[in-house]
């Protein structure tokens, strides 16, 4: 299979590249531009023979291709930068492009597969999302620190938390767990919430609280908690802690961080993690899950027996990923 792609499929593939960027950008940018949003996903994998993503952050480019045996002998992810460039760099100085280009590859089809740091260097970058403002880091690792396909997301849950503290009279707890690098926290901090943001991941903890310093919150009115998921779950139960909206977004497998001493397998887990979760939701609350396993079959219909649920991916699919459901997204209310 390997040296299927020639120069000549290269220049070709380059070619198709770069005419659907541009349609797209010229789609997409006013768009994002009046909402004050300036990172977004420009391409998805559109054109089945040409497996990448490319995300727009600010200015600088984000593409990452699906590696495939066909053109592990060839510069095709460098040559699909040359196009992407061209296309949607059309006025930046040649010696200016390739600090503005970002090159990764991402693998499919392996179950559990974790990817490492790329760079020591890293790229970080302030980007906007209308009144919220996050770090990213183009460079360091595949991930950035800022998943886009969550936009809606996170906007859906800060208006809910914000309706919710006019309704309580009072800031409303707010739990954010596999928090990552915060959005969803800041979110919800933004709408007045008191918030409590759990991740395994000391690094992520640290950029979480640095996007709080970025959007003016004071860290030191929220908590910040390095810890395991269960654990955490476990413990406040027992303290009979609780919150009034809880966001649950795991990642699909990992080998830390779950209910029991086997690895996470969110197709597996997810009912008993939902279930623990429910047990820390005070009265009246609210569950937000959302999981990004490409074959995620739902198993909730033991927990419908003493929560509502519904299915919102459709609800909150950003229009960057209409191509296809990048996550599937989950309320559970009591």
């Amino acid at each position: 299979m390997k040296g299927l792609v020639d120069e000549r499929v290269l220049e070709r593939h380059g070619e198709m590249f770069a005419a659907r960027l541009r349609k797209r950008f010229r789609h997409l940018a006013p768009r994002f531009k009046r909402r004050g949003i300036d990172a977004f996903r420009v391409y998805d994998w559109d054109i089945p023979e040409v497996r990448a993503t490319l995300d727009w952050y600010a200015g600088h480019l984000v593409i990452a291709e699906y590696v495939r045996e066909q053109t592990a002998d060839v510069p095709w992810l460098e040559h699909m930068a040359d196009a992407a460039a061209s296309a949607l760099l059309p006025d930046v100085q040649d010696a200016e492009r390739g600090a503005r280009l970002h090159l990764k590859r991402r693998t499919t089809g392996k179950r559990g597969h974790r990817y490492g740091r790329l760079s020591r260097r890293g790229c970080e970058l302030e980007v906007r999302e209308g009144d919220h403002r996050f770090w990213v880091d183009l460079e360091s690792f595949v991930d950035t620190g800022l998943f886009l396909d969550h936009r809606e997301t996170r906007a859906l849950v800060g208006q809910q938390v914000l309706e919710l503290a006019e309704r309580l009279g009072r800031p409303p707890r707010f739990l954010n767990l596999y928090a990552y690098t915060g959005s969803f926290s800041v979110y919800a901090a933004r709408a007045g919430a008191e918030t409590t943001t759990v991740d395994l991941s000391k690094g992520y903890l640290a950029w979480a609280r640095r996007n709080f310093e970025l959007n003016q919150l004071d860290t030191s009115k929220h908590r910040f908690l390095e810890e395991d998921t269960a654990r955490f779950l476990s413990g406040v139960r027992e303290q009979r802690q609780r919150w009034d909206y809880v966001v649950v977004d795991p990642p699909s497998f990992s080998s830390v961080g779950n209910l029991s001493a086997a690895a996470l397998d969110i197709q597996r887990d997810h009912p008993r993690l939902l279930e623990a979760a429910l047990g820390v939701l005070a009265p009246g609350g609210r569950i937000v899950f959302s999981t990004n396993h490409q074959r995620f079959e739902p198993d909730l219909r033991a927990l419908s027996r003493c929560a509502e649920v519904r299915e919102i991916t459709t609800q909150v699919q950003a229009e960057d990923f209409s191509r296809r459901a990048a996550h599937r997204c989950f309320v559970l209310s009591i």
